[in-house]
């Protein structure tokens, strides 16, 4: 099939078939893969949280009762700042990155923000 200015010679040629499919994987990143990627890594910081509390209950539980350690309360906060973020990304997604506009209090107080 001699491939030459016609129309159906440039529909077979690769490099005009491969365009859509180029421009619906540009559209993918652009649109998606930021919110699948914010969601994902909420997903994984949710994950560690949890393990990291499974780790907490079973230093706290199983010796004989003892006061907390430093590193019971390092793990404590890791997990409490894992849990937090992790599901503020989770539930939110990339929208917990977007601009907020802030208001003065006098457009508060007379009940007309912009």
């Amino acid at each position: 099939m001699p491939i030459g200015g016609t129309a159906a010679a440039s529909k077979l040629c690769p490099e005009h078939a491969m365009q859509p499919i180029s421009r619906r994987t540009k559209l993918f990143i652009r649109r998606y893969l930021p919110e699948l990627t914010a969601r994902c890594s909420g997903l994984v910081l949710t994950c560690i949280a949890l393990s990291l509390a499974i780790v907490i209950r079973r230093l706290v539980l199983v010796p004989p009762p003892h006061r907390p350690s430093v590193i019971e309360f390092v793990l404590a906060a890791l997990a409490v700042a894992c849990g937090s973020s992790g599901l503020a990304l989770l539930v939110e997604g990339r929208g917990l990155f977007r601009p907020v506009t802030s208001s003065t209090p006098g457009e508060l107080r007379r009940g007309r923000p912009r």
